[in-house]
């Protein structure tokens, strides 16, 4: 039978020392405190008085009596222990000690007797005998009961945590779904905001360009326009525009998961270099949209064609019959004619040109933005996923703990029935359905037992919780 010896002195009962009750409760298993009494016996004097009074060292009242030593063991037992069904025994360990060295030999005998030590010997002898056979069964059962229910109540912190750790993914899904959605639409119409305002700044300088190339060719028009867009940095605005809208929405999509990240700690798993942004992936429409001038120049090449007849035509309009209507027109009157053409051709161009690409560049963000979202989305839901069933199996395998755990209790409960009423029976599944109903056991503290019926108990409740060193209730089914 395993008994655990509990050993505090007479001079130093601190509470803290019975913190250490709390680890022995789980343990369910029988517990002795022994209560040492210090007297500095290696002093002869000391020695001779104790050997002519060992008993007066033992006495409970007055001012060097041990009760009040007994009282505060009681007080931090029920504390710390859930009980004070303790049996405390005095003794004096030095005694003992004494009582084994060669130069005590003449006195071993009576310092072995005044140590008490017989005491704790003849209190687990008795123990043994009276009290065996139900402290087998506290050992073999009712401890791995409560090794079993110390675990299953693991796995179940364990299970709430994992269900608790995937409801916060999934709250931290939708904000930065939220944050994403916003920083999407912030930085969508700052694309586009910006391509109105480049468009607009070449629209400003259009009249003093038709004013420039009004009388020109159109091969000196083409080639003035070009210079003319190069100066104004147009393809690079614009290029930049689209790289700075997806680089400024990647940098607060990469913001958000780097602060919820510090919390969950998302950073390295969901990987944010995987969403990092190249200049290749900048570039949201073809390059060569703006760079080859392709549409802009064949849009003013078009204009131009519209605005102004062939150059040979212009270059003898002075002389020929057919261009009368021109000869009466005046230089200035040419010109105006000609600026205000080409700057609102020029325009239309430009408006319906705008329209093209801000289309583009919104709908190849759009793209991006959702790949983005996509991505991150389907982690999440994986890590939920994955999250939830480690909760699941955690949670399956509290519930298959919990009935091993009630079983080894049903059993036990049992084992306590038949040694309060003094029977025998073989321990069977149907013998301990046929007796007891149900148990609730809150481990080293409290044990309720519920019989399928009244029993007649030989033993005082008194005597079997201080036996069983827990607060023990045995009662029959209570009717609905």
């Amino acid at each position: 039978m395993d008994v655990i010896c509990y050993v505090v002195t007479d001079d130093s009962i601190q509470e803290s020392e019975f913190e250490f009750l709390k680890v022995l409760k789980e343990k369910t298993k029988p517990l002795i405190v022994l209560l040492n009494v210090q007297h500095n016996l290696r002093d002869s004097r000391r020695l001779e008085r104790f050997l002519k009074d060992p008993e007066r060292l033992f006495v409970l009242e007055g001012a060097s009596g041990i009760g009040g030593h007994l009282n505060r063991i009681n007080r931090y037992a029920r504390q710390h222990y859930a009980n004070d069904h303790l049996p405390v025994i005095p003794v004096m360990l030095l005694a003992a000690q004494l009582a084994q060295e060669p130069e005590h030999d003449r006195d071993s005998e009576r310092l072995f007797k005044s140590s008490r030590i017989e005491d704790v010997l003849t209190f687990i002898r008795s123990s043994i005998a009276e009290f065996g056979t139900i402290q087998r069964s506290r050992t073999f059962i009712g401890s791995p009961a409560g090794s079993v229910d110390k675990l299953r109540r693991w796995f179940a912190l364990q299970a709430s945590e994992y269900r608790e750790l995937s409801n916060q993914f999934e709250n931290k899904r939708e904000e930065i779904a939220k944050r994403i959605r916003r920083a999407e639409n912030d930085h969508r119409e700052e694309l586009k905001q910006n391509i109105v305002a480049i468009f607009l700044s070449v629209i400003q300088t259009v009249s003093s360009f038709a004013e420039k190339y009004w009388d020109k060719g159109e091969k000196d028009m083409t080639s003035g326009w070009n210079d003319h867009l190069k100066n104004l940095r147009f393809e690079g605005r614009l290029d930049s525009a689209i790289q700075n809208a997806s680089l400024h929405f990647h940098n607060d999509v990469k913001e958000a998961i780097s602060e919820l990240g510090n919390e969950l700690r998302l950073v390295s798993q969901l990987q944010v270099e995987n969403f990092a942004f190249s200049s290749q992936d900048a570039s949201v429409f073809d390059r060569s949209f703006v760079r080859s001038t392709g549409v802009v120049m064949m849009a003013a090449g078009t204009l131009l064609a519209l605005v102004f007849p062939p150059l040979g035509f212009l270059g003898v309009a002075g002389t020929l019959v057919s261009g009368l209507a021109s000869f009466f027109k005046t230089r200035e009157q040419k010109r105006s004619e000609a600026v205000c053409n080409i700057r609102d051709s020029l325009n239309r161009q430009l408006v319906e040109h705008r329209k093209n690409v801000e289309c583009r560049a919104l709908e190849n963000f759009d793209t991006y933005a959702r790949s983005v979202t996509k991505a991150i989305d389907r982690h999440f839901e994986e890590l939920i996923y994955g999250i939830a069933t480690m909760a699941e199996r955690l949670e399956s395998t509290e519930k298959e703990l919990a009935g091993a755990a009630d079983y080894l209790n049903r059993a036990y409960a049992k084992r306590i029935v038949d040694w309060a009423t003094d029977k025998r029976e073989i321990l069977s599944d149907a013998a301990i359905n046929n007796v007891i109903h149900r148990v609730e056991r809150s481990f080293g503290e409290k044990i309720v037992i519920e019989t399928t019926s009244a029993l007649s108990l030989t033993k005082s409740l008194e005597d079997i919780c201080s036996t069983l060193q827990e607060n023990t209730i045995i009662l029959p089914i209570l009717p609905d």
